[in-house]
C-alpha cells in the first residue's frame, strides 16, 4: 500500500501566520496555516513521530538497528516504512491461505492514516516497491528483481536483442580506459552527460537487486569526472551482461536456519597492473538463513594506505564485524 501525502499526515502544531505579496494588487495577503509544509524539515520529523506513536498504540516496537522497521510480537506482523511506502508481512492461515491479521490490521490503520488501495502478494501478482519488483513464490518465499529497469537501461544503450556476456567488465577494457586517460583522450560533453547518467543507473542496480555488478559499477564511477571512449565501450559491455540477467532476483524465505553469516575478502592494489590504481579494495557479503539469502553487501576502496595483503584482510574483517554487529 502507500500512504497519501505522508508528510502532510504528521501531527499538527501551532498555527503559523505568513504573508504573500500579490503583484496584481500591490498588496500583502495574509494566511493562517496549521500543520506541516511539505518539504520542510519539521514535516518529516512530525510524520516519523506520528508513525511511532500510532504503531506503538498497535503494540508495534521499532527495531533498534533498522529505523522505521516495526515488529509486533503477539502475531509476528512486521512492517517496514520508507517515507510513505509501507511493506507489511504477516503470518498466513495455512488452512484458508489468507493473512491472519490483514483486515483487522488495515481497519485499525485507517483510523490514523489515509492510504491507497492495498496490494497483496500471491500467484502472479507483483508489487512495484521502490522501483523494484516483488513477487511471491509459493507460500513462504519472496523475490526482489528489476527487469523493467534493466530493459530500459539496455534499450537506452541501443542494445535491444543483443547477446549476453559472461562478465560485467573485462581486464582488457580497464587497460584501454587507463591508456586513454593517460593519453588525455576523453569524450565530449554529450557523451560525458550520458555516461554519468548510465553509471548512476548501474549503481542503483548494484545497490538494490544486482550485487554482481557492484565492483564493475564502482570501477566505472571513478571515471565520472573524465570518461574516455573506452568507458563508453565498457558501458555497452555492462549492458550486454545485464541483458542476460534481467530476471535475476534476490530470494528471501524461511531458509535453513543457519542464522547470520558474514563473509569478507580484500585485495592488495588488485587493479594496479591494469590501471595503476594503488588503492586496495574490500568486499563484504551478509547472508541470513541460507547461502542464497543475501541481505547486505558492500564493496569499496580502503581509505588508508595498506602495505600488505594481511593488512588489507584486517580492514575487510573489521568492516565485516561492524556490519554484522549492526
Amino acid at each position: 500500500t502507500e500512504f497519501k501525502t505522508a508528510y502532510l499526515q504528521g501531527f499538527e502544531e501551532a498555527w503559523i501566520l505568513f504573508r504573500l505579496w500579490d503583484q496584481s494588487t500591490k498588496e500583502w495577503t495574509y494566511y493562517w496555516l496549521t500543520g506541516p509544509i511539505y518539504g520542510q524539515q519539521p514535516a518529516g520529523n512530525r510524520w516519523k513521530f506520528k508513525v511511532e506513536t500510532e504503531t506503538g498504540k498497535m503494540d508495534f516496537v521499532e527495531s533498534k538497528n533498522a529505523p522505521s522497521t516495526y515488529y509486533r510480537a503477539s502475531d509476528g506482523t512486521r512492517m517496514s516504512i520508507y517515507v510513505d511506502d509501507p511493506l507489511i508481512a504477516s503470518k498466513r492461515d495455512r488452512t484458508h491461505g489468507v493473512a491472519l491479521t490483514k483486515q483487522p490490521f488495515y481497519d485499525r490503520l485507517k483510523e490514523s492514516f489515509e492510504f491507497k488501495d492495498v496490494t497483496s502478494l500471491g500467484g502472479e501478482a507483483t508489487i512495484d516497491y521502490l522501483s523494484m519488483t516483488m513477487k511471491a513464490e509459493g507460500t513462504d518465499t519472496v523475490t526482489l528483481s528489476n527487469p523493467k529497469f534493466v530493459d530500459k537501461l539496455v534499450s537506452n544503450l541501443g542494445l535491444d536483442g543483443c547477446n549476453s556476456t559472461k562478465l560485467p567488465i573485462t581486464k582488457e577494457l580497464l587497460r584501454e580506459i587507463a591508456a586513454e586517460a593517460e593519453a588525455g583522450i576523453y569524450v565530449g560533453d554529450t557523451e560525458h552527460s550520458a555516461y554519468r547518467t548510465t553509471v548512476g543507473e548501474l549503481q542503483w542496480l548494484a545497490q538494490t537487486t544486482h550485487p554482481d555488478v557492484a565492483v564493475a559499477a564502482s570501477l566505472l564511477s571513478k571515471r565520472n569526472s573524465a570518461p574516455t571512449p573506452a568507458c563508453m565501450r565498457a558501458l555497452k559491455h555492462m549492458g550486454r551482461y545485464l541483458s542476460g540477467r534481467r530476471h535475476q532476483a534476490l530470494k528471501y524465505g524461511i531458509g535453513d536456519g543457519t542464522g547470520l553469516v558474514v563473509k569478507s575478502d580484500s585485495d592488495l592494489a588488485g587493479t594496479y597492473a591494469l590501471d595503476g590504481e594503488t588503492r586496495s579494495r574490500i568486499g563484504v557479503v551478509v547472508l541470513y538463513n541460507g547461502q542464497v539469502q543475501v541481505v547486505h553487501w558492500l564493496t569499496k576502496y580502503i581509505d588508508t594506505v595498506v602495505i600488505s595483503s594481511g593488512e588489507a584482510e584486517i580492514h575487510a574483517l573489521s568492516e565485516a564485524i561492524k556490519i554484522g554487529l549492526h
